[in-house]
Order: C-alpha cells, then sequence, then structure tokens
C-alpha cells in the first residue's frame, strides 16, 4: 500500500482543500457474511507410547457465534459469492439536472472486523489522467465517494473518494467545507478496475476505525449516518455543471453541494451472522508456492472443508511475494476468494526484514554469540533499538505487499537459530526476545491495519513461554511441536522421554491468549517425513491418530489449527495419487463441534 505525497488543492463546488492518500492492495481479506440493511431515511439526524496421560482442559467445548471474517480479493472485479449476497442499492440520481442518471449500484458486507462496500458503475465515458500526479490528479477524474457523520449538523464527519482504479483521496470536515488536510482513513484498502461497461470499485474499513471516527463503538446492528455520492465527468466537461454531480439522495440545496446535513441519510448495520458450528474457525495447510504446481489446491482445500491456506517459504519472503505479484499468484487469490478460502502468509522473515548486508556498516544490530562476537548469521540484538526500528518498519512493508485476507502475520525468526547473547539481551530467552521483537513489529502494524494480529511460534528454541515479557495486545500464539511423534496420538506421549509434549503448549496458553492461539502441525508435511530430502516419500498416515489429536486441541481450547502440507505438489500426485488424508483431515476438523 503505497502513499502519495500530500497536497493542497483549491477546487469548485463540491469540496475545496483536501489531502489525498491513495492505497492499492493486491489481496482482500475469510467467510459467513452478513449484508447490510440500507434503512434510507428522510434527511433528519438519527444514529511415542507411554501411558496415556489426562490431557488438559479448558473446559466444555464452546463453539463461537462471533461472525465471520470475508474471503474477498479485493482486485476491483466483485467477483467473490458474498458480493452476490449483499444488498445492492441503486436509485443514484442527478440531484441538479433533469438528464438520466446512468446506472450506479451500490453494494456492502459487514464481517466481524470490516464494513466491505462496492459500487458498480455504468459509464460509457470513464474520465482519467493521463497521468497521475496525485490530489490534483484525482479531482479531475470520475469517482465515487462515501462520507460518515459523526452527527446530524456535520459538526465531524469523513470523507472517502475513490477513482476507477482504486486510488483514494480521503479527508475530514466540519460544517461549513473545514476540511481537514492532515486526516487519512486508518485501516482503508481498495481497489478498482475499468472494463467496457463501465468501472467497479471495492473497498473495506475496519470497524475499529469507523468506532474511533464517530465516537461510539460501531458494530453489526449499528446505524450511520452516511452519503454516497458519484462524480460523473464527460470528456472536457470537468467541473461544477449540474450533470457533475450524482447522489444517492437529493440534498435540499440550490446548486450541486454534498457538504450539507442533508446530502446524508440513515444506514443501518445488520446483525452479523455467526461464523458456523465449528469448534474450530481456521482449519488450515501452509504450502510453499512450488506446491501449487498442482494447480487445484484451491478446489482441493474447500472440498475438505478448509478456510484458509497459509504460502511459506523457508528462508525467502521474496520467494512468496513474487509468486503472489506473479499472474499465477493473483489468479490464485482470485480463486481462494472465489471458493471462500482465506490466505495468509506464514514465513521466517527475519533475514529479510534486517538485510544481512548491513553487518558490515552496522555490527551492533546483528546479534552477538556465545563468544562475544557479532555475527549475521541469525535473527538480531533486539535491544538495539536501531535495528527494531529497521525491522518494523520493513514488517510494515512487507505486509503491504502480503496483506493477509485475515488481519494475521506471520513474520517468524530465522529457523530454529538462536537470538542475541549481548549483555543486554542475555538476560532475556529465545522466547522472551522474539516476544520483545513482536511487541515491537505489531505496533507499527496496527497503524497500517489497526485488526493486525501478529503470531508469536512456539518452536524449537522458543517453544518454552516467555518468563520476563508479556505480549502486547494482538499478539498470537503459533505452537508448533516439529518434534512430536506422530505415530502415537499427541496426548500419550509423555514423559522425559517425549518431545515438544502438550505440556509445553498448557505453559504457552498460560502467557498468551487461549481464544487466539493456533496449533501449526505437521500431519501432512511430505517434506518433514521424507526429511526434506527429494524425491518425496509417500506420507505415512493413521487417521486415528489426527482424530485423537483435534479432540484433544479442541478440549484444551484451541480453536485455529492448520497443518503444514508441503511437497504435496503436481509430482507427488503423479507418483502417488490424490492423498485421502486431506480430505479425513477436514472431516476431522469439522468433526469436533
Amino acid at each position: 500500500m503505497d502513499m502519495t505525497p500530500s497536497a493542497d488543492l483549491s477546487f469548485g463546488n463540491m469540496r475545496k482543500r483536501q489531502t489525498v492518500n491513495w492505497f492499492y492492495s493486491g489481496s482482500g481479506v475469510l467467510l459467513v457474511c452478513a449484508w447490510v440493511y440500507f434503512g434510507w431515511g428522510g434527511v433528519t439526524g438519527s444514529t511415542g507410547e507411554p501411558a496415556v496421560a489426562p490431557v488438559a482442559s479448558a473446559g466444555a467445548v464452546k463453539v463461537s457465534h462471533e461472525p465471520a471474517r470475508l474471503p474477498i480479493h479485493m482486485d476491483g472485479q466483485l467477483t467473490e459469492p458474498a458480493w452476490n449476497k449483499a444488498r445492492k442499492e441503486a436509485g443514484f440520481v442527478y440531484p441538479w439536472s433533469k438528464r438520466t442518471p446512468p446506472a450506479t449500484e451500490f453494494r456492502a458486507l459487514v464481517d466481524s472486523e470490516r464494513l466491505w462496500f462496492a459500487f458498480d458503475v455504468e459509464d460509457a465515458d470513464v474520465v482519467m489522467a493521463e497521468e497521475f500526479s496525485g490530489e490534483l490528479s484525482l479531482d479531475l477524474e470520475d469517482r465515487v465517494e462515501i462520507f460518515f457523520a459523526r452527527d446530524a449538523a456535520l459538526d465531524r464527519y469523513f470523507c472517502i473518494e475513490i477513482d476507477p482504479l482504486g486510488r483514494v483521496h480521503d479527508y475530514a470536515g466540519r460544517s461549513y467545507r473545514k476540511f481537514d488536510d492532515n486526516w487519512n482513513c486508518a485501516g482503508l484498502r481498495a481497489a478498482g478496475r475499468i472494463s467496457t461497461r463501465g468501472y467497479t470499485v471495492e473497498a473495506s474499513i475496519p470497524l475499529e476505525s469507523l468506532s474511533e471516527l464517530l465516537g461510539r463503538r460501531i458494530s453489526p446492528g449499528a446505524s450511520l449516518r452516511v452519503g454516497l455520492f458519484r462524480a460523473e465527468f464527460g470528456k472536457g466537461a470537468l467541473g461544477n455543471a449540474d450533470d457533475n454531480w450524482m447522489s444517492r439522495v437529493k440534498p435540499n440545496t440550490a446548486s450541486p453541494d454534498f457538504h450539507v446535513p442533508s446530502a446524508f441519510a440513515d444506514w443501518r448495520l445488520p446483525d452479523a451472522e455467526p461464523a458456523g458450528s465449528e469448534v474450530f474457525r481456521t482449519r488450515g495447510v501452509v504450502l510453499v508456492p512450488e506446491d501449487l504446481s498442482a494447480t487445484d489446491w484451491p478446489k482441493r482445500a474447500a472440498r475438505a472443508g478448509l478456510t484458509t491456506i497459509a504460502l511459506h517459504h523457508s528462508t525467502s519472503t521474496e520467494n512468496v511475494a513474487s509468486f503472489i505479484e506473479s499472474p499465477r499468484g493473483q489468479q490464485f487469490l482470485r480463486e481462494c476468494a472465489r471458493l471462500g478460502l482465506h490466505v495468509e502468509y506464514e514465513l521466517h522473515a527475519m533475514r529479510d526484514l534486517l538485510p544481512r548486508d548491513l553487518f558490515d556498516r552496522h555490527p551492533e544490530w546483528f546479534r552477538m554469540d556465545e563468544q562475544g562476537k557479532r555475527v549475521p548469521d541469525a535473527n538480531l540484538c533486539v535491544t538495539s533499538k536501531p535495528a527494531l526500528e529497521i525491522v518494523a518498519t520493513n514488517a510494515v512493508r512487507l505486509a503491504r505487499r502480503l496483506p493477509p485476507t485475515t488481519s494475521r502475520y506471520f513474520f517468524w525468526g530465522d529457523d530454529g537459530l538462536p537470538w542475541c547473547r549481548c549483555p543486554g539481551c542475555r538476560e532475556f530467552s529465545d522466547s522472551d526476545q522474539a516476544l520483545l521483537l513482536e511487541n515491537r513489529i505489531v505496533g507499527e502494524l496496527r497503524k497500517l491495519d489497526p485488526g493486525a494480529e501478529l503470531a508469536h511460534l512456539a518452536y524449537a528454541n522458543t517453544l518454552a513461554p516467555p518468563a520476563k515479557v508479556k505480549p502486547a495486545p494482538g499478539v498470537f500464539l503459533e505452537f508448533a511441536p516439529i518434534y512430536r511423534r506422530y505415530d502415537v496420538p499427541y496426548a500419550r506421549q509423555t514423559g522425559p522421554e517425549a518431545k515438544d509434549a502438550l505440556s509445553a503448549l498448557d505453559a504457552n496458553l498460560a502467557v498468551f491468549p487461549r481464544a487466539t492461539a493456533q496449533a501449526l502441525e505437521y500431519w501432512l508435511d511430505v517434506s518433514r517425513f521424507s526429511k526434506w530430502k527429494r524425491p518425496a516419500t509417500e506420507l505415512p498416515w493413521d487417521e486415528r491418530v489426527l482424530v485423537d489429536d483435534a479432540e484433544t486441541y479442541a478440549k484444551m481450547g484451541i480453536r485455529h489449527v492448520t497443518t503444514f502440507a508441503v511437497w504435496i505438489d503436481a509430482d507427488y500426485l503423479e507418483r502417488f495419487g490424490e492423498p485421502v488424508a486431506i480430505r479425513q483431515y477436514g472431516a476431522a476438523l469439522r468433526r469436533n463441534r
């Protein structure tokens, strides 16, 4: 998501001085939608095999009835099934002209975190700047607009204008025509697409951001005061002509003006539908881009009843980002959205967040080994403020390139490698150091995405829980027991010989919230069972172990489960056929209700 520089601009009747910030999102964000009911009122205001050990239990299994997240790939096409369920609002008019208006359709949806909205615009003559240079160019283009008022008198209101390519101009206002050029909408995402019949725009805003703007909690069922508008220019006919301006309601003014109370109307969000009765809200697989040589992976996951596909690479975030930005990657995102699947990115990212080529100039940013020597082999010095700043900044940049559809981010430390042993860091365990960094990163991510959550990976040298550092809001546990056995149910792996035992999960759940914790498993990980050597071996599989493990996680209060399924690719399918394990995995997770 890039941002143009701010600029002041004076122009005609509809707007005065404004600041533009424009955004591009390569992917949107997962399912069961609530659609918006539009109660457009008048113009007045409103508002391995030891003895079986007992399994720690969180009590009775409780099913989440929170609204689900919508699986929308934000590309301006509106092809996802969720948009078909949205209530459509047409009836846009030329309030100050007798000209017959071209069709304009507005749609909106609500999920557990965001308001999603879209405009489908009929336009035989889309006006765009030949060279887009920022704010001035946007103001001379065709566009759609949505305004949110904190009060009926417009003592405080907020304006979002989006052109046919999804570029955004946002600003705040006070009556009458007093504009705040410095405001921009936190967490706003937008995309647009021009077609032969006109253009479509889709966008989303965190409910948390709306709550802050409007000075009260905004959730499904809330009543808002909203204005919906469209600027419709013709070639060479820009400006303040009466037939340049369209509105969902007719403002009570003699000349074009959207910045008046009568341009707004009541808008009510409905009660959202619950996510469903499944215990496990996340039922996922983790793949590498090369696994998508089996191009039907999204369909395979959807058939199995999974909710999420995450992409992974052990050393290179660029490998994943380049794939997602490629035509094949964009098609993958569209297919996942069409099938109602979330997309996430689970990455060992530290080598890219603190590039190793900085070591020669700033060795103090990098970890100190046990011999007291600064080395660039892994991770960083977490008591170095400049190092933390660079990592946090680069994490935001990476988040812009790889925006998950769930607002859950996974920027792990280097794979199983040690952290810093300098005098400032040595008092902190590897788990504490990882959490210190994660606390810093999540704060920056929430400036970009107010609903952002960041994983703390409990794995290998960070399996033990942090002892001295507490998680910041938004940091969640991801528990990855890579050294456990898979020929014996997890709950039976006890005693001193057991590796990565469930007791480690219990200990971490004493530090991290249980409701957001995720188990990252290896049930389907062909690469692990092949000892990370090609050619791949056939996946060993015992459905009974999986079923027992799923029940164990459910009893412990875990609601998010995923598994590596790396190397189940085109080559694997050709050699071994379709693995029944994927279908049985999905069935086992859905059976726990």
